[in-house]
């Protein structure tokens, strides 16, 4: 068993309506079911070459995208204001290139991309004066011109509508779901003509607060780069319970145990619900703590299969350590949804691979799998439990004093069994050296639902 994480804090940004004027035109028309949809994939500085990150992002934009065989699409490529103008528009084109050439091999037909072209640095999005504002501007714009919208389109310019205007029409009559009628004429990508307008995107920085002191921090103009309607969810995962509650064990990826000081779960979603990411360094999670250990490492979250569940691996990196107003905290830069956590080893968590070992068994009453945790102050070791197969935790990455064992297993009816109990006071049954801790049937409760196992999973 292996839930969904719950969110415990949700925050919602949506830019002011006069700094997207200009987007509600050229980038923003998601939220209509047949309208233009449009994606920024963004570049590192002097390079046209895709990577991996944002890759997945078209891919899955393209998986998200419902394409129609009329639909047209309208690329452009844009730079930052370093280098000639000459440079920056051939550097321009190439990336808009690159992005042509990816949709293809990706099962766009070519004859639906009727207009690629290199705006150099014409466009900025952001301010080329910051780092974090040139790489918002190191991007490709991908416009999908729905066939429908086409269409309402090439109604209102008849009607003597310019570009502009004739595009506003045709997203007000789309609101409401008014049709229009197929002349069976061809259609092109309309031209926005927007080389020579500027964005006046948002310029302060946004902090999100959540539980526990954590904060999120927005950098100016990061959001508007990837559209309006982005929803930031934090949850702060920083008590015994909550990572029991929510299946978020100490482990990292090797089987070793670490000791946590916190652990934030940071998701970026569009308006579908999808995960997206950011220009690089746009996006600041702080934690709280009280001093710096130069022993913690920031670590970032990765899942397996149903048996090994989630694990940590080590960016090898120290956290920044600041202090502000006397509180000391954490920070650490991300640009994609990520559960982060500053933590170290366990000492000589190690030399415990091979040692003696805490096993715990159920006395079989169900067929279903079962979640087992083994738990200290600030170690969460998890296991998966199935029939006539134990789990086992290694005995030295905590004391026996304060350890606790806690069972979930989810029932067909969707209700749980939950036992919840101090490790000495389960039964032993065996030698001291090869016997196991037995929970019994007796030990479990049967609860409703996800939140009433918080009242039994406390410490």
């Amino acid at each position: 068993m292996h839930r969904p994480l719950s969110t415990l804090t949700c925050l919602k940004y949506s830019p002011n309506i006069y700094i997207y004027l200009f987007l509600v035109m050229f980038l923003v028309f998601a939220p209509l079911a047949k309208a233009q949809d449009t994606l920024n994939v963004f570049f590192e500085t002097n390079s046209a070459r895709i990577d991996e990150k944002e890759m997945d992002r078209l891919d899955n934009w393209l998986i998200e995208t419902i394409i129609q065989n009329q639909d047209s699409f309208a690329i452009y490529g844009y730079t930052d204001d370093r280098g000639s103008a000459e440079y920056n528009k051939k550097l321009a084109y190439d990336r808009a290139f690159a992005v042509r050439t990816f949709l293809i091999n990706n099962g766009i037909p070519s004859r639906s991309i009727t207009r690629i072209e290199g705006a150099g640095e014409n466009v900025p999005l952001a301010s080329n004066e910051t780092e974090i504002g040139r790489s918002i501007n190191r991007r490709v714009s991908i416009l999908h011109f729905s066939y429908d919208l086409k269409l309402a389109i090439r109604e209102q310019k008849s009607r003597g509508l310019d570009n502009k205007e004739a595009l506003k029409e045709a997203q007000a009559l789309q609101k409401k779901d008014e049709p229009v009628e197929d002349e069976g004429n061809s259609l092109e990508v309309i031209d926005l003509n927007l080389e020579k307008n500027v964005v006046d995107c948002q310029q302060e920085a946004r902090i999100l607060k959540a539980e526990h002191g954590v904060e999120v921090i927005l950098e100016p103009c990061c959001l508007d780069a990837v559209g309006p309607d982005i929803e930031v969810k934090i949850t702060p995962v920083f008590t015994r319970q909550e990572m029991v509650i929510q299946d978020v064990p100490t482990m990292d990826v090797d089987g070793d145990c670490l000791e946590t000081d916190g652990i934030v779960i940071v998701q970026l979603l569009n308006s579908y619900g999808k995960a997206v990411s950011l220009p690089d360094s746009c996006l600041k999670l702080r934690m709280p703590a009280t001093q710096q250990d130069e022993r913690k490492r920031i670590y970032f979250a990765v899942y397996g299969n149903d048996s090994s569940g989630f694990a940590w691996q080590s960016t090898y990196n120290t956290p920044e350590f600041n202090v502000d107003n006397e509180q000391g905290y954490y920070e650490v830069k991300l640009d994609v949804s990520r559960a982060v956590a500053i933590q170290k080893m366990v000492p000589n968590s190690r030399k415990y691979r091979h040692g003696p070992k805490i096993w715990v068994d159920i006395k079989p009453f169900t067929q279903k799998n079962a979640r087992v945790y083994l738990s200290s102050d600030d170690v969460v070791l998890s296991g998966v439990w199935r029939e006539k197969s134990a789990c086992y935790f290694r005995k030295g990455c905590m004391s026996d004093v304060d350890a606790f064992v806690t069972v979930i297993a989810e029932e067909d009816d969707g209700s749980y069994m939950v036992a919840h109990k101090a490790l000495k006071t389960i039964r032993y049954k065996g030698s001291s050296d090869k016997g196991r801790y037995l929970v019994r049937k007796e030990d479990f409760v049967k609860v409703s639902g996800e939140d009433a196992i918080a009242d039994i999973v406390r410490f």
